[in-house]
């Protein structure tokens, strides 16, 4: 296989992941990783109020002062149940820089937990909102998989 050849078929299989939407844990019902508690009802009102009509929240490398890259964006939310707790999932439409992302972080060795951050009511909903979707290097959510888990080396 020559060069051009590689590059096609890397571009050609960039292109086809970056179509490709797939779900996301969240957010699990239960105590986080620093003490807080997170409540079934809370992820559930969370999945049902979240619409990108009100406000489409993209995902991101980072959080706080250090956001970074947006690596995609969340198309919908929902909630199932896992072992007797409710689990908050997202629909995530990767862009262009998410594989750039994931690779650099598997060359590294990094692991990048899926992070979330939401207002705990907002007025004209009346409800609880998600308000950022994050992948981080350390998890607030107990016994969480990294999003990464069979790129990343022991």
């Amino acid at each position: 296989m020559n060069n051009r050849s590689k590059f096609i078929t890397v571009a050609t299989e960039g292109a086809a992941i970056m179509q490709q939407q797939f779900w996301i844990m969240l957010a699990r019902e239960g105590e986080t990783t620093d003490g807080r508690y997170i409540s079934a009802e809370m992820l559930i009102a969370l999945a049902k109020s979240y619409s990108t009509e009100i406000m489409q929240i993209q995902v991101r490398i980072g959080y706080g002062l250090k956001l970074h890259a947006i690596v995609g964006s969340v198309l919908a939310a929902k909630t199932e149940v896992e072992n007797d707790k409710v689990c908050l999932y997202v629909l995530m439409q990767p862009n262009a820089r998410y594989l750039d992302t994931i690779t650099n972080a598997e060359q590294q060795r990094i692991p990048l937990y899926p992070c979330l951050a939401y207002y705990d009511h907002v007025a004209g909903i009346d409800s609880p909102y998600l308000s950022d979707a994050m992948l981080c290097r350390d998890t607030v959510i107990n016994n969480l998989e990294p999003l990464n888990k069979y790129m990343v080396k022991p």
